[in-house]
């Protein structure tokens, strides 16, 4: 029996036999994953109001809006809290336009309803466009998540081996940085410090980083900033508070 990968291949195959790919998607990192499968930005036929990278794709139309005006981060927190609290979507899709680009495949998410336009919006929308699309919802959680979306994009697709082959480009990287770190730390280097910049409250999910030194967050409190202590080991390791959200990662002391 074939596995649900190799069945997906096949359905593309056959797929990009039948009619040319046309995709459509509604998430600025999904986006730039499908353009970095070669042969990926030419399929794009529509895209995110935030997409802007790269920038060949920028004239492509726009198919999602915002319901939020930047300010600042303490008022764009407070219109995303109130829009959520009145029960109405942060973000809008442009239905009609959806239907007449027809595309055969969209690529959209279901991780944050806060971060981009939300998975049943995007498949309501879809019943309007004949025929049926292929809806790829991306939730990554770790980086290994996020290098297998890359396969994912590609053969959702019908460009299976070079999503592959994009995915071990990223691995390879990945590899050489952690040779790097592991060969600095065995010649008696200090391993570097590294900080993640997250917004903090918009979903829950640990972010996609496999990394081997203990996380000191940053939490953002009601009215401002507070820092939040794990385990004690930003004391330990004299780290600072910070007016930002995010998630510092210090490096581990030696035993």
């Amino acid at each position: 029996m074939r596995s649900a990968s190799a069945r997906l291949r096949h359905a593309c195959s056959a797929a990009s036999a039948a009619a040319p790919v046309r995709v459509v998607s509604l998430l600025p990192s999904a986006t730039e994953t499908l353009c970095s499968i070669r042969g990926g930005a030419r399929l794009l036929v529509g895209r995110n109001h935030e997409d802007n990278f790269p920038p060949s794709i920028t004239h492509l139309p726009v198919l999602t809006s915002q319901r939020t005006t930047f300010t600042s981060a303490a008022d764009v927190d407070a219109q995303v809290s109130a829009t959520l609290a009145s029960g109405e979507a942060l973000y809008s899709l442009d239905g009609a336009l959806l239907a007449e680009l027809a595309p055969s495949v969209i690529l959209t998410q279901d991780l944050c309803r806060v971060c981009s336009i939300d998975a049943p919006a995007v498949v309501r929308a879809a019943q309007a466009v004949h025929p049926a699309p292929r809806i790829v919802s991306l939730s990554p959680v770790r980086l290994e998540d996020v290098l297998a979306d890359v396969e994912l994009v590609g053969e959702a697709v019908g460009l299976g081996e070079e999503g592959r082959l994009a995915r071990g480009e990223l691995e390879a990287r990945v590899a050489a940085v952690d040779a790097s770190v592991a060969a600095r730390a065995e010649g008696g280097g200090r391993r570097p410090t590294v900080a993640f910049v997250e917004w903090c409250g918009a979903h829950e999910r640990a972010p996609p980083l496999p990394c081997p030194y203990p996380r000191a967050p940053v939490d953002c409190g009601t009215g401002g900033y507070r820092w939040r202590l794990w385990n004690g080991a930003e004391r330990k390791n004299g780290l600072r508070p910070a007016r930002a959200c995010a998630s510092a990662l210090v490096p581990a002391r030696a035993s």
